[in-house]
């Protein structure tokens, strides 16, 4: 079984972001993921800004949340961008939110933590699909899982 090849289109523009998302497909990309609009925090132009980058390919979405996005939103999101199926989630309290999500989605919206690790057992335990931490201790992540599944 090979990694999944997930390709992150932020950029400082929506036009640019639609463009590595395109770019990503092309290449073979797997998936796509998008941190919001930098310093945005209204839900109505977050929304409008997955929609475009969601839109741009068939590509799986993965929504980078930060900042104040909550629960409701990220399942707005989910409800109008057929591509997004995963949310690596970096906003409040993840841990708390993972059985929301997956409650309110039907277990469709796929859960991910970028926490570093920290709590990467409690994630497990609570259902999480997966991790997606910084790369220095990939290799003592990657065991982790392996270990726990």
């Amino acid at each position: 079984m090979r990694p999944a090849i997930v390709i992150g289109v932020q950029a400082s523009d929506l036009a640019t972001a639609v463009k590595y998302a395109r770019h990503a497909e092309r290449v073979g990309a797997d998936a796509i993921i998008s941190l919001p609009p930098s310093g945005q925090s209204d839900p109505k132009v977050i929304l409008d800004y997955y929609k475009e980058v969601g839109g741009a390919t068939e590509l799986p979405l993965f929504v980078q949340s930060s900042g104040d996005m909550n629960v409701e939103a990220l399942l707005d999101i989910h409800k109008a961008v057929p591509t997004m199926r995963y949310v690596k989630d970096e906003a409040g309290k993840p841990i708390q939110r993972i059985a929301p999500l997956r409650r309110a989605s039907d277990d469709r919206i796929k859960v991910f933590s970028g926490g570093h690790g920290r709590t990467l057992t409690e994630e497990m335990r609570r259902g999480s699909s997966g991790s997606m931490p910084a790369a220095s201790f990939a290799d003592l992540y990657a065991q982790t899982w392996d270990l726990w599944h």
